[in-house]
């Protein structure tokens, strides 16, 4: 498995009361097993991408994504988004020992079935070109990482660029299927 951190004491960016992943704090200086392929998670919830993919994003120009270079690895990036793609909270599973008072976040959370995310009623979206993050953290305490969403004709885009399909799951990256991106209950 491959971790960004030694072991989930020394993770930055979790609650010091609760222990669950607050904000993402990569360790830039990690050395991970090298992966083929462009884009991938950690087992501690940071999304890492390829010199590719960093490229075909400038070259299309989205905005507000962050890219940091890992230090021990070149051409590997750690990557988020910092715009959200809102979703709905009815379509959330919230699990584990409910609410924590002292950070805001939520034990776990998962979704009920694999297509079950919907997009909230009031979130637009400005077209089908685009690379946004949920605006909820997935996954059980300091491995909580941000669903990556990308629009269809992104999709596409990247399959055109021969950098592969990205998967329905939540492991690695999510495109929304088309059924999901309407407002209904």
């Amino acid at each position: 498995m491959d971790f960004l951190y030694d072991s989930k004491e020394v993770m930055l960016g979790r609650c010091p009361i609760c222990g669950n992943k607050v904000e993402d704090i990569p360790n830039l200086s990690a050395k991970i097993k090298r992966r083929r392929g462009n884009f991938f998670n950690t087992q501690d919830g940071f999304q890492l991408v390829s010199q590719q993919f960093k490229d075909f994003c400038e070259k299309r120009g989205y905005p507000d994504l962050e890219f940091k270079e890992m230090t021990r690895m070149k051409g590997l990036y750690y990557f988020l988004p910092q715009r959200e793609f809102e979703l709905k909270s009815k379509t959330l599973r919230w699990s584990g020992r409910f609410h924590f008072e002292c950070c805001g976040a939520y034990d776990e959370l998962v979704t009920e079935k694999k297509y079950s995310l919907q997009r909230a009623d009031n979130f637009t979206l400005p077209s089908d070109d685009f690379i946004y993050r949920s605006n909820f953290r997935f996954s059980s305490s300091y491995r909580k990482g941000y669903l990556i969403i990308v629009g269809l004709q992104t999709m596409k885009a990247l399959e055109d660029e021969g950098m592969g399909k990205l998967w329905f799951t939540q492991d690695v990256y999510e495109c929304i299927p088309p059924s999901s991106l309407t407002n209904s209950d």
